[in-house]
């Protein structure tokens, strides 16, 4: 998981390298993801459609049809409601409720404003021709705003 983490780190560090994203495969967790997109959105304050096109890669084709294509999906991080995920300062990811398809995790996330914002992420296997299966993230909840003390 630590190499994992350093290659994204890096991945994300150089725009020279914005085309190699990390793609869904079977061996990654729910959780790892939604570390993947964050560790996106969290490096692409200087260049913010990186991290995006990092978390589009990883949505369900059911999102996609929702909130897509992706010049549209883009447009949705300009949003006060889910700008601060791009560029934040820290989050964390914690399971809420997980079956043998589906995941809800709560993400909460310490933007560039102070403020903590939580979000439920949630993932749904998806599958092609009898294959095992990948994570997708199917939706991303409104977040619950703390305000700074």
């Amino acid at each position: 998981m630590k190499l994992l983490i350093f290659i994204i780190i890096n991945l994300f560090s150089y725009s020279s390298m914005s085309e190699e994203f990390i793609k869904p495969n079977a061996d990654l967790s729910p959780k790892d993801v939604v570390e993947i997109q964050m560790l996106g959105l969290q490096s692409s304050l200087n260049n913010e459609n990186i991290g995006i096109e990092q978390v589009w890669i990883f949505a369900h084709p059911d999102n996609k049809k929702a909130t897509g294509p992706l010049e549209r999906f883009k447009l949705l991080f300009k949003n006060p409601l889910y700008q601060p995920l791009i560029g934040n300062q820290q989050y964390n990811i914690d399971i809420l409720n997980e079956t043998k398809d589906k995941v809800d995790l709560l993400v909460s996330v310490t933007a560039i404003d102070d403020n903590i914002y939580e979000y439920i992420w949630t993932l749904k296997k998806f599958s092609t021709d009898g294959d095992v299966g990948v994570w997708m993230t199917s939706a991303v909840s409104s977040p619950k705003i703390k305000k700074k003390s």
